[in-house]
């Protein structure tokens, strides 16, 4: 009984202090170079950085589009953003009225010299809203995609790129993409969306 009683006591201070915890891994930003904006009809295209656009931080730790941010596993870049109602690609979805598609197009690298890793960002991202709304990854939606972002495993040095589709509102406002980069940290990469 009393043993129960510490090791209770004890996984409880650890996830006080994890909660409370405020530390950040360092992150890092590179230059991404990106293509011209291509626009088709029915969507609208979020910013997309150019050749002379140098990428700086908006606010404290959120990053622009195109700009690249790491720690000692893996880079990050959300190359692109786009909204639209409708994905008929590899299949099709259709978003409810009211509601869209934001569609993060991304990049991630393992820059691990020997180890390889496992990434899932279907359970790793979300899009939040500025009223604090979470907006998961819609996995049919994604499948629909032609470049739909492919769960795997990284070898060192491997990158892979691919799209995300989250349902939104139309109506949404200031919405951020978030990767969880460290799940007992707390630890997200931030990037402004729209």
């Amino acid at each position: 009984m009393k043993r129960t009683f510490v090791i209770c006591i004890i996984l409880l201070s650890l996830i006080i202090m994890g909660c409370t915890s405020n530390t950040n891994s360092p992150v890092q930003q590179e230059k991404q170079p990106s293509d011209s904006d291509v626009q088709a009809p029915d969507e609208k295209q979020v910013q997309k950085p150019t050749e002379n656009t140098v990428p700086e931080p908006i606010g404290q730790g959120v990053m622009k589009m195109g700009t690249t941010t790491s720690n000692s596993k893996i880079k990050i870049t959300v190359n692109s953003v786009k909204f639209i109602s409708k994905i008929d690609e590899a299949n099709t979805a259709a978003a409810p009225d009211g509601e869209e598609f934001a569609v993060v197009d991304i990049t991630i690298e393992n820059i691990q010299p020997k180890d390889n890793i496992q990434i899932n960002a279907n359970m790793l991202t979300v899009v939040k809203a500025n009223d604090g709304t979470n907006y998961p990854v819609d996995v049919k939606a994604t499948s629909a995609l032609t470049n739909g972002y492919k769960i795997g495993n990284f070898e060192p040095g491997e990158k892979k790129e691919g799209e995300l589709a989250y349902l939104v509102p139309k109506n949404a406002e200031h919405l951020q993409w978030i990767y969880k980069l460290d799940l007992a940290a707390g630890t997200n990469i931030v990037y402004q969306v729209k």
